[in-house]
């Protein structure tokens, strides 16, 4: 799968000061209604700018987890020879996906290059996790990329 995507394509990217981990559980809601970022990263692998399109992504692919759900064993991965099946509770947030895919394009971002990296990222982080959640984003990725693939 990976030898399928177009790598030019997905390193074209939009160098800024960014957050790093852009994530739903790194922002807090003011008395006043706004927000405010926490946890912003030093750096971006030694640079001091990062790709605006990794912080898209990290965001959306929030949008599915749940640490909450995560916590509580909400998701399932089965493993039956050749074929795999996986479960999970989205997070409550999921529901905000469609909204945060319109952001994106109507701000004249590649919604299509947003996904890929999602997936990912899915990918990207299965290994620091614990061995049956890093299975589930495994898994995820893997299908949530072939399924991107498979579209075009």
């Amino acid at each position: 799968m990976l030898e399928a995507l177009d790598w030019d394509w997905l390193s074209e990217g939009i160098p800024a000061r960014i957050h790093g981990d852009l994530a739903a559980n790194n922002a807090i809601v003011t008395p006043q209604g706004g927000f405010v970022l926490l946890d912003w990263r030093e750096n971006f692998g030694g640079l001091d700018f990062g790709d605006v399109y990794y912080d898209l992504a990290k965001f959306r692919h929030t949008l599915w987890l749940s640490t909450e759900n995560i916590d509580k064993g909400l998701f399932r991965v089965r493993i039956k020879g050749p074929r795999v099946s996986w479960t999970l509770r989205p997070s409550r947030l999921w529901r905000f996906r469609s909204p945060w895919d319109d952001f994106v394009l109507r701000r004249g971002y590649d919604a299509r290059k947003v996904e890929v990296l999602s997936a990912l990222i899915y990918l990207n982080i299965a290994a620091l996790h614990g061995k049956s959640y890093n299975r589930l984003l495994y898994f995820m990725g893997k299908d949530f990329l072939a399924r991107l693939i498979e579209r075009g």
